[in-house]
């Protein structure tokens, strides 16, 4: 007879199985189907259908499995905590539990008693009422279960909202049957009826796809400088930007309030968008200084139309002038290599032929570099006229242009000479007193020289004086024609040896080297 020890015999026994989701709801734990975490299981001593206070429980690990170890002997009702959404397929059971026993598979079925719906909302852009290769999903739109079935979204109906890709659920429905409708977007028409689906227990209905069609249509293209004017928009020929075009929905030949206007962008494309099905008239706003070369369109627009290279030709009907104010140095005429421009004149377009400038006439001033442009003007015969320097005098004739339209008239150069002249020398001390600027005697400082124009040999108001600088250089600028004398205010103790100077000064002459001598005579 073989004896027991007491670390052999175990008078407590072990409940273990598995909670599982019973998908075809036959209480049976079948391949592919998994366990259920989560679920509280537990051990109804009292056999009162609750959990009540030290009552064996356990939850469910992550594989749906439970384990109820170190039982005292006894009748035991398992029983779960029924979840939201599940129905128990396997009935409670009753188990005994005797010293030693271990109970495995005690494998407890639930079934998921609602169910699911989903599908896409696509672009059903050949209306066929089939989600087609090719035609994308519709973000953003509003489905909803319509449970009283009056056709609007109600407080308590589901409502979910198409992702990225159009696509939608509804999921955790309890059984019923649901229609399934829709919060059309403006400018989408649907194209497949509104879905009534039987949601059973457990059942998961994918592919209730929805379309709809865009019953709008768009109008877009190029408004062009047709620099050519034949109403074609040719290669090379550029975009006008900020050309403002509209739908000209009552044909009046204005844009009023509720019409589509738009602007044309940088390239000078334009695009009218989301437009309901109608016959349009496209106009523009014309621009100053441009003429339409292509006639006004008329434009019919049908549901999900795309109508593309509508496109509108301008033409310049405004022409330029421009070129350069320059110092005709040799006073020929001709704008010659080394002439320079001359900055800040007054040139203006003699609208009149009075000879002034006259307000409305158009002015401009000439840039750094003696360079001038007229712009935008108007088809005409123009005279450019100069308002005169009191120094220069213009050397080439007041210029008379043909502007004629898109014409660009370049190298309209208009030359002046300087009407004035210069004398410029040196006050030397003139040690030998011979009346000449000889090598090795200096120039004398702060000598007042004077152009004693009335030649009372005094310096009188308003004529030109100048004082020598720390060389004995003094130059007297900006002179008009005229023979000027030079003198000196005597200072004590030199003596003049050089006769006062008389000089011829002509239109543009400068006159150099024009010295005067002293002698100090204390030394």
């Amino acid at each position: 007879m073989e004896t027991l020890t007491a670390s052999q015999f175990n008078p407590t026994g072990n409940i273990s199985g598995l909670k599982f989701n019973d998908i075809n709801a036959n209480g049976r734990l079948d391949p592919n189907e998994f366990g259920l975490p989560n679920f509280t299981i537990y051990l109804d001593i009292n056999n009162n259908g609750s959990l009540d206070f030290n009552e064996p429980v356990n939850i469910t690990n992550n594989f749906g499995g439970y384990l109820f170890n170190n039982l005292p002997p006894n009748t035991y009702t398992i029983r779960e905590i029924q979840q939201p959404g599940f129905n128990q397929t396997t009935p409670d059971q009753i188990l005994n539990v005797t010293p030693g026993s271990n109970l495995t598979n005690i494998n407890i079925g639930n079934v998921n008693n609602r169910g699911e719906i989903s599908g896409t909302k696509f672009n059903d852009t050949n209306t066929n009422g089939i989600f087609d290769s090719g035609e994308n999903g519709l973000a953003d739109i509003t489905l909803y279960l319509d449970i009283n079935q009056n056709g609007f979204l109600d407080e308590g109906e589901p409502p979910t909202i198409t992702d990225v890709n159009g696509e939608y659920s509804f999921q955790d429905l309890p059984p019923n049957t649901y229609i399934l409708r829709e919060i059309s977007p403006p400018g989408f028409a649907q194209t497949t009826p509104d879905q009534i689906i039987n949601v059973t227990p457990g059942s998961n209905l994918t592919n209730i796809n929805i379309g709809n069609v865009n019953n709008r249509g768009e109008i877009s293209g190029t408004k062009f400088n047709d620099t050519n004017a034949n109403g074609i928009f040719d290669p090379g020929e550029n975009g006008l930007a900020d050309i403002t075009l509209y739908l000209d929905i009552n044909q009046n030949g204005f844009l009023d309030e509720g019409e589509p206007p738009t602007i044309t962008d940088v390239n000078g494309e334009y695009s009218f968008q989301d437009l309901p099905p109608n016959t349009y008239i496209l106009r523009e706003i014309s621009p100053p200084g441009f003429a339409q070369t292509t006639p006004d369109q008329i434009i019919d627009v049908t549901p999900g139309s795309n109508l593309t290279n509508i496109n509108i030709g301008n033409v310049n009907n405004r022409g330029e002038i421009s070129g350069t104010k320059f110092n005709d140095t040799n006073a020929n005429g001709i704008f010659d290599s080394g002439e320079l421009g001359l900055a800040d004149i007054t040139l203006y377009l003699d609208l009149n032929q009075n000879g002034f400038l006259d307000e409305g006439e158009p002015p401009t001033i000439t840039d750094v570099n003696g360079e001038y442009s007229f712009l935008d003007l108007p088809p005409d015969t123009y005279i450019i006229r100069e308002t005169q320097s009191a120094n220069f005098d213009q050397t080439t004739p007041d210029p008379i242009i043909n502007v004629t339209s898109g014409s660009n008239i370049t190298n309209v150069d208009i030359g002046n000479v300087s009407n004035r002249g210069e004398i410029n020398g040196i006050k030397f001390n003139d040690e030998n007193a011979n009346g000449i600027f000889d090598s090795g005697e200096n120039g004398l400082d702060n000598f007042t020289l004077y152009l004693d124009l009335n030649n009372n040999s005094l310096l009188d108001i308003g004529e030109p004086a100048t004082i020598t600088d720390e060389f004995g250089f003094y130059s007297f600028e900006d002179l008009p024609p005229n023979t000027y004398t030079i003198r000196e205010v005597q200072k004590f103790g030199f003596s003049q040896t050089t006769v006062d100077p008389i000089v011829d000064v002509t239109p543009g002459s400068n006159i150099n080297n024009v010295n005067i001598g002293n002698f100090n005579e204390f030394l």
